[in-house]
């Protein structure tokens, strides 16, 4: 949000099937200046895991022209994952992909699902709050601080060279300070 105008969106929708789970992420951003486009992020994913294990990755982003993909897949040496321009490796035992909505993530090193690097960023417990829901009913969440200079906050960084007003925020919450 920006100046009270919505950039963008990121929309995470869940599939469970037994013991599968598919997670579908889409995110688009958009930087205007009037009626000029200063800047455009468009992103998808889809974690497909079994039980607790990532067993496949595809994502595709646009970064402002820059294209790139991400794949991932597991076989027997573990998370295979493939990233353009760089060359194929296994990704940790406890590597999960940083879409930001498992739990189990803040434990481990994340695997960016733009690039395909692997980082390990500084997780700190803030509290809880009470957060909307599309229902209406508020739900008790956890809030964590997410810090360290990585690949995931490059979004957050090309945005503010072309606008330091540009402030993120996961929802559309008026007390959310970033959304202020």
């Amino acid at each position: 949000i920006r100046k009270g105008s919505k950039l963008g969106q990121h929309v995470l929708t869940f599939e469970r099937s037994g013991n599968d789970l598919v997670v579908r992420v889409t995110m688009e951003l958009v930087v205007k200046a009037a009626f000029i486009t200063l800047y455009r992020y468009k992103h998808s994913a889809i974690e497909r895991w079994s039980g607790d294990q990532v067993v496949a990755l595809d994502a595709q982003t646009d970064d402002g022209g820059t294209k790139y993909v991400v794949t991932g897949r597991r076989t027997g040496a573990g998370l295979v994952i493939e990233a353009t321009g760089k060359p194929k490796f296994v990704a940790p035992a406890d590597a999960s992909p940083a879409t930001h909505w498992n739990r189990r993530q803040l434990d481990g090193p994340w695997i960016n699902t733009q690039d395909g690097k692997i980082f390990r960023p500084k997780v700190t417990p803030v509290g809880t709050e009470a957060i909307p829901t599309a229902k209406g009913a508020p739900v008790k969440a956890s809030r964590y601080s997410v810090g360290a200079v990585s690949a995931a906050n490059s979004v957050r960084a090309q945005a503010a060279e072309v606008d330091p007003e540009v402030k993120f925020c996961a929802i559309d919450n008026p007390d959310c300070e970033a959304c202020q």
